[in-house]
This record gives structure tokens, C-alpha cells and sequence, in this order.
């Protein structure tokens, strides 16, 4: 997989190397025996983790097309999207993105820290996925991708999005 940023887009040259093996059914799709909950909207990528009808923050998901999250710029009372996973709840799944792309994510938690669209995670794997435009603003450990990742692998992902920490105190921003 690799990325080109063409006039302010991410191009990627290649989808998911899981392709290969990927079965779609109604609802899930098994990617080499294992069950993947698919999302296709905005409302579902932040239900990850929600423990809501099996979307734990150990499960495996699937995503199936690029996102337009230019809504989250008014969510929460101004604060975003919500990351996914905290270090008391830390994203411990599975997310392959098949080279699609989430744009125009806000998330603006400037007193919080484990700030990215994925805040905590842990043992997790988040592959092939992209962020282009948005801002993303938190006091300290913040990242456009995963605000931390302890013994986890982030792969082939591109991020094109402002990222900043807090004007007083702010570090850990990648």
C-alpha cells in the first residue's frame, strides 16, 4: 500500500491486502475466519467500543467505504468526535480501514489527554486507513491516528489533519 497526496487528496495505490480472503455477508463480513462488524456511516464509527449489540472495544471492524465526518465539528457542545478507547477502556480490536478515508474529523478537547480518533489502545491493530482535513486539539497525548498505543501496530495509514496540543502544557502530539 502506499499513499499520494494529489491537490489536497489522499490517493492510495492499492485497497487492503485482506482482499484477498474477504467474504462479505448481510450485516458482518469473515476476513480469513475472522467475523468483522462492518461500518459504513459516521453514527457507526463512533459507536466502536460502545458495548452496544457486540461493538466491544475487542472486536474486529470492517470499514466499507470513506467517511465524511465534517459533522463532528458540532457534536458534544463543540468538543467532537469521541476517541475511541481510554486508558481505563483502551481499544484492544481489530480495525482495517481498506484504504478508505475519513475526512474533516473534529475533535477539540483541549483539558483532555488520549486525544485521536483512536484515544487508548492497547494489543490492537489499526491497518490501512486515512484521515485527510479536520483538527484535532487535546492537552497531551494526542494524535491524529491514536492519541497512545502500547503493544499495538499501526499500519499503512495516512494523515493529512491538523493535530495540536494544549498552549500550556501540551505535549506528546504527533
Amino acid at each position: 500500500m502506499s499513499f499520494n497526496f494529489i491537490n489536497g487528496e489522499i490517493h492510495m495505490k492499492q485497497r487492503s491486502l485482506l482482499k484477498a480472503c474477504l467474504a462479505v455477508m448481510v450485516g458482518t463480513a469473515t476476513v480469513c475466519a475472522q467475523e468483522f462488524i462492518q461500518v459504513r456511516t459516521l453514527s457507526e464509527l463512533q459507536k466502536i467500543g460502545s458495548g452496544i449489540d457486540g461493538w466491544t472495544m475487542d472486536a474486529s471492524y470492517l470499514l466499507m467505504n470513506d467517511i465524511d465526518a465534517s459533522a463532528t465539528a458540532t457534536w458534544n457542545d463543540g468538543a467532537g468526535f469521541t476517541p475511541i478507547g481510554n486508558q481505563a477502556s483502551p481499544f484492544r480490536g481489530y480495525f482495517e480501514g481498506q484504504g478508505y478515508v475519513i475526512r474533516n474529523l473534529t475533535i477539540n478537547r483541549p483539558t483532555e489527554s488520549e486525544v485521536g480518533l483512536f484515544g487508548y489502545v492497547e494489543g490492537a491493530l489499526v491497518y490501512d486507513v486515512g484521515l485527510l482535513g479536520g483538527s484535532i486539539l487535546g492537552q497531551a497525548l494526542i494524535g491524529g491516528l491514536a492519541g497512545w498505543a502500547s503493544d499495538s501496530a499501526l499500519g499503512w495509514c495516512a494523515i493529512n489533519c491538523w493535530v495540536r496540543g494544549g498552549a500550556n502544557g501540551g505535549y506528546e502530539v504527533g
